[in-house]
C-alpha cells in the first residue's frame, strides 16, 4: 500500500470544502424538474420496517445492504453530481 505524500500534513487550501458555500447552496439550490438529468431516479438504502430477524447475509440481500447495491447508489449519486 502507497502512503500519501499528503499522509500527516494539513490539507492544501485548495483541497479544502467551502463549508458556507456547501450550506448555502444545499438551502437555495433547486434542480429544474423539467431536465431529467436533475432528476433523482435511483432507490434509497435504507429499512423501511424494524425488528426482522434472520440470518445476516438474508437480512443483507432482503433490505439492499449489499456492496454492490450500496456501490450502485452511490454511483447514481456520483453520476448526478
Amino acid at each position: 500500500m502507497t502512503i500519501s505524500p499528503l499522509a500527516g500534513k494539513p490539507a492544501p487550501k485548495e483541497m479544502l470544502v467551502d463549508l458556507a458555500r456547501l450550506e448555502r447552496e444545499y438551502f437555495e439550490r433547486r434542480p429544474n424538474l423539467d431536465d431529467p438529468e436533475q432528476r433523482v431516479s435511483f432507490g434509497v438504502i435504507g429499512m423501511h420496517t424494524f425488528g426482522a430477524s434472520a440470518p445476516l447475509k438474508e437480512l443483507q440481500k432482503k433490505f439492499g445492504f449489499e456492496p454492490e447495491r450500496i456501490a450502485a447508489v452511490a454511483k447514481e449519486v456520483l453520476d448526478l453530481h
